[in-house]
């Protein structure tokens, strides 16, 4: 039986790319991100990176074109049917691997099979189990190797209450991080768990992983007017700036989304 997160991306899948490519702010929010995953890329191009909850292939077809091989999970075959197309479209077969698989459950997969492990995106936020999820992501990492792992930041998501004037939750989804949102494209309901960097870092390390940096993305004006980001030299600044102050933690928490990188 599908859940929430499935259908809303299977519905979505067709428009998905072009929704990030037209946002200025999902640029600003991907760069900062190819940053710092460029950071820990294998030195060795015969290492095998894991994709995992990777939709389209956004970063798994970016990594693949610099000579890598690639895993690239979903739970959505909506999501990884446009992923296929454009893997045959950059020529690419040879080099990515597309699966269809939930991160809560990857048995396909022996353990300590990928050098570097990513999940991008926050399928750790949506995937209903995230502690069951981040025991499997590691399960499959190769010792020494890396696991980044993006999500959904708690401060930041009190927007979503206090845009639907729903300030009596606000003191509950505090303290669990626990929230249901509606996806602006599909108008579908699904349940999220938004983050906070300490309860980040504390399930890395219950699961043997050594926290590594932790980031906001991007730690400054949260959604800035596109007039500022349409700019070429204004947002070149900007960029620049949010890459500086991505790991301060006294600007972490005004971020959308958290990022951390553990070794295993």
């Amino acid at each position: 039986m599908q859940n929430n997160v499935e259908v809303c991306h299977d519905k979505i899948a067709e428009n998905y790319d072009a929704k990030c490519d037209n946002d200025l702010y999902m640029k600003l929010y991907e760069d900062v991100t190819w940053d710092n995953i460029k950071r820990f890329l294998p030195k060795n191009k015969n290492s095998l990176i894991f994709d995992a909850g990777g939709g389209t292939g956004r970063w798994g077809i970016k990594i693949a074109k610099l000579g890598y091989n690639v895993v690239l999970t979903d739970i959505s075959k909506g999501m990884l049917k446009v992923a296929e197309k454009k893997i045959d479209g950059n020529n690419l077969s040879r080099n990515i691997n597309v699966v269809r698989a939930d991160i809560k459950n990857m048995k396909m997969f022996q353990d300590e099979k990928f050098d570097l492990v990513m999940c991008e995106g926050d399928p750790l936020s949506y995937c209903g189990d995230y502690k069951k999820a981040l025991k499997e992501l590691t399960r499959v990492l190769k010792k020494e190797g890396c696991l980044i792992v993006s999500v959904d930041n708690r401060i930041t998501n009190i927007y979503h209450l206090i845009k639907q004037k729903k300030f009596d939750e606000i003191e509950n989804f505090l303290r669990t991080g626990n929230l249901v949102i509606q996806d602006s494209s599909s108008y579908i309901d699904f349940p999220i768990h938004a983050f906070t960097q300490e309860e980040l870092k504390n399930l890395f390390t219950k699961n043997g992983l050594k926290v590594l940096r932790v980031i906001g993305k991007p730690v400054i004006l949260h959604r800035l007017i596109d007039e500022m980001l349409k700019n070429k030299k204004s947002y070149k600044n900007i960029l620049k700036l949010c890459i500086r102050l991505a790991d301060n933690p006294d600007y972490i928490n005004f971020a959308g989304h958290l990022e951390i990188v553990g070794l295993k």
